[in-house]
């Protein structure tokens, strides 16, 4: 295994890791069994987003399943974010390969 694939395996995880926290602690504030209507904003929103787009799949899921029965509001809003995500990500990689030319060989 390359160094590279090494490095990009932990940030992965780290991420992943991340957005599970994040996930968790804003779902303690909802007693158990109770759903809240409370809307993604401030610094979980900023949050979100950005965990959404440095890893828009796994993240999205997280944030999307962790939250779709208590937080319904927030579970769309994070879903919503992780689709856009996967769009802005497949968007930049075909203008690099068009500027640039092929990322991968």
């Amino acid at each position: 295994m390359h160094t590279g694939s090494i490095v990009g395996l932990l940030l992965e995880i780290a991420l992943v890791v991340a957005a599970f926290r994040a996930m968790a602690s804003v779902r303690s504030t909802v007693s158990k069994g109770q759903v809240s209507q409370q809307k993604l904003v401030g610094n979980t929103k900023v949050e979100v987003v950005v965990l959404v787009l440095a890893s828009p799949i796994l993240a999205q899921a997280i944030f999307y399943y962790g939250w779709k029965k208590q937080l319904p509001a927030m579970a769309r809003s994070a879903n919503l974010f992780g689709w856009l995500s996967i769009v802005l990500w497949i968007v930049l990689l075909f203008v690099g390969h068009y500027v640039t030319g092929p990322l991968f060989s």
